[in-house]
């Protein structure tokens, strides 16, 4: 699995921001210290495929999805991290070991699987990017984000909704 430092490292090499988190904020948030310490580092600002990353301003601070949409109490569990090109949210889900989710927002929020881990999302962002920057064939990527998450083309994610990824790489046929 990739560290932040190494993520760093090589999503700056192609000369792309990162955003940086407050180390502050965290104090009163629930979530794994190696969590904490992705956001810390740094996450991109933007990604393929149509991503961006902090709050609707595009600042690195973290709010439940709860309290940005004034949502009932069990949205708690979802940090908001960013946003995909349809305004959906990005999150991390607190009471499922971190995961990532996107929340669908035509469907009540309903989470939808992204990846197991920041760090596995992070490391399917670098392939992602190899894969439409070199135009490599489809199946690179199908087979990149196997074996970085094998959850992640899964069926077997505990939602009730296609992963993410699967979404994304259907498209791309």
């Amino acid at each position: 699995m990739i560290t932040p430092e190494e993520f760093i490292k090589q999503w700056t090499k192609g000369e792309d921001a990162v955003l940086k988190f407050n180390t502050e904020q965290f104090e009163k948030i629930k979530i794994k210290e190696e969590t904490k310490n992705f956001l810390i580092s740094g996450i991109p600002e933007e990604a393929s495929p149509f991503l961006s990353f902090g709050n609707a301003s595009g600042e690195g601070t973290v709010e439940t999805i709860a309290q940005s949409y004034n949502l009932d109490k069990s949205f708690e569990r979802y940090l908001i991290i960013g946003f995909d090109g349809s305004g959906n949210p990005i999150c991390i889900d607190n009471q499922e070991n971190d995961r990532m989710v996107m929340l669908n927002h035509d469907q009540g929020f309903r989470a939808v699987f992204m990846n197991s881990t920041i760090n596995q999302f992070a490391e399917i962002l670098l392939a992602y990017r190899d894969y439409s920057m070199n135009k490599k064939p489809v199946d690179f990527i199908k087979k990149k984000v196997s074996e970085i998450d094998t959850n992640a083309l899964s069926d077997n994610t505990k939602l009730d909704e296609d992963n993410y990824w699967k979404q994304i790489l259907k498209n791309e046929d």
